[in-house]
C-alpha cells in the first residue's frame, strides 16, 4: 500500500475551490447506491422516480447529521457561537469533520419520511430493506477515501499490507505523531493497520 501513499488528497482545483479525492470517492459511492436502488425498487412496488425521491430525502439529511454528530461531541471546539466566523466553522463540512453514526441517524430519518410518503405502495421495512445494500456499497467505496487522506488507521503492524507515509506525503506521519502525543502506542516510523480497508472488506 506504500506505493500509493504519495497521492495528493486534492484531485483538482477550480479557481480557489479545491476538490478533494475523498469527496469524489464519496460521491461515486452515493451514485453507486442510487443505481442499485433504481434497479431494485421495482421489487417493492416503487419506480425510478420514487428511488430518486428516496435519495433526495436520505442524502441531504445524512450529510447534515454527519456534521451535527461530529460537532456536538466537540463543544470546546465549536461552542459558544459568538460570531459569523464561529457559525461558519460550525457548518464547515468542507474543512472535514463528519461521522458515519450521524449519517446513519440522518439517513434513517430520511427513510422514515419517505416511507410515510409512499405508505400506500410499501411499508417502512421494505424501504429499509431496499437501502441496506446501497448503504454498504457506499461505505465500501467511501472508505477508500480514507486511504487517500491517510487516516482512519489502527496500531502498528508488521503485516505486508501495513500503511505508512513516504516521499513528500506526510499526512499519516503527522497524525501518528499526534496520536503518540496523546498516549496511543503508535510509532510514527512504522506501518499501521489500514483499518478503513478492513471495514470496507467487512461491509
Amino acid at each position: 500500500m506504500n506505493i500509493l501513499s504519495a497521492i495528493d488528497k486534492i484531485a483538482f482545483t477550480i479557481g480557489n475551490l479545491e476538490v478533494a479525492w475523498y469527496g469524489i470517492i464519496i460521491v461515486i459511492g452515493m451514485i453507486a447506491g442510487l443505481t442499485i436502488i433504481c434497479f431494485e425498487c421495482k421489487r417493492i412496488n416503487l419506480n425510478t422516480d420514487d428511488a430518486i425521491e428516496l435519495f433526495l430525502w436520505v442524502i441531504p439529511l445524512a450529510v447534515i447529521f454527519c456534521r451535527v454528530f461530529y460537532v456536538i461531541v466537540r463543544p470546546d471546539v465549536y461552542f459558544p457561537v459568538e460570531s459569523w466566523d464561529d457559525f461558519v466553522d460550525l457548518i464547515a463540512i468542507w474543512d472535514g469533520g463528519i461521522t458515519i453514526i450521524g449519517g446513519l441517524v440522518g439517513g434513517l430519518i430520511g427513510v422514515s419520511i419517505f416511507a410515510y410518503r409512499v405508505r400506500k405502495k410499501c411499508n417502512f421495512g421494505n424501504v429499509v430493506d431496499l437501502v441496506v445494500v446501497p448503504l454498504l456499497t457506499g461505505q465500501i467505496i467511501g472508505r477508500l477515501g480514507n486511504f487517500v487522506n491517510q487516516e482512519a488507521f489502527g496500531t502498528n503492524t508488521t503485516l505486508p499490507w501495513g500503511m505508512y507515509s513516504e516521499g513528500t506525503c506526510n499526512y499519516l506521519s503527522s497524525v501518528q505523531e499526534t496520536l503518540a502525543a496523546q498516549g496511543v502506542a503508535v510509532d510514527p516510523s512504522l506501518p499501521v493497520h489500514p483499518t478503513f480497508l478492513y471495514e470496507s472488506i467487512w461491509c
